[in-house]
């Protein structure tokens, strides 16, 4: 459950950061 939480985490950070660069919009789909 604690591996979940740190991913969740990492997920906000690459959400901002997806959005910023606008790189792969689609990866962010399936890693939800």
């Amino acid at each position: 459950m604690v591996v979940k939480r740190k991913k969740r985490k990492v997920d906000s950070s690459k959400f901002v950061h997806v959005e910023d660069d606008s790189p792969i919009p689609p990866v962010l789909g399936p890693f939800q």
